[in-house]
């Protein structure tokens, strides 16, 4: 279904790129994004970001950090810079408000943005999603 309504989209999209040329910079923005995550499907880790900044915030509840106005969900199993398995909860608990960081993040089409590792500037810790 996914894929689907992604092609949908993009042809819909294309035809408006065609009809009204002067809008086409605008638009083809989002033919690229649709077709980018629906043809690789939500199994692979393809299309990374890399990304240093601050987080801004921590939703402990929904499962996700703001970092430079970014929302990135954090699921799944993560393994520590020690070779520990940690939850997601438990990431989210280390992880604080004003910490610089990088992070790696790659866009799902049911989850949007996905954390895939991060790492915490000042004192080094380092986090990789495994599941």
């Amino acid at each position: 279904m996914g894929y689907k309504l992604g092609l949908a989209i993009s042809i819909v999209i294309g035809v408006l790129v065609a009809a009204f040329p002067l809008y086409a910079s605008y638009l083809s923005s989002y033919v690229w994004s649709q077709t980018s995550y629906t043809s690789r499907g939500e199994e692979g880790r393809e299309n990374i970001h890399t990304l240093e900044g601050v987080i801004e915030k921590v939703y402990t509840n929904e499962s996700e950090i703001e970092v430079n106005g970014i929302v990135l969900r954090v699921i799944g199993e993560w393994s520590t810079s020690n070779g520990e398995v940690i939850s997601s909860s438990e990431l989210l608990q280390y992880l604080k408000p004003g910490e610089k960081v990088i992070v790696k993040y790659s866009q799902r089409g049911r989850w949007g943005s996905v954390l895939e590792e991060i790492t915490i500037v000042d004192t080094g810790e380092h986090y990789t999603r495994t599941t």
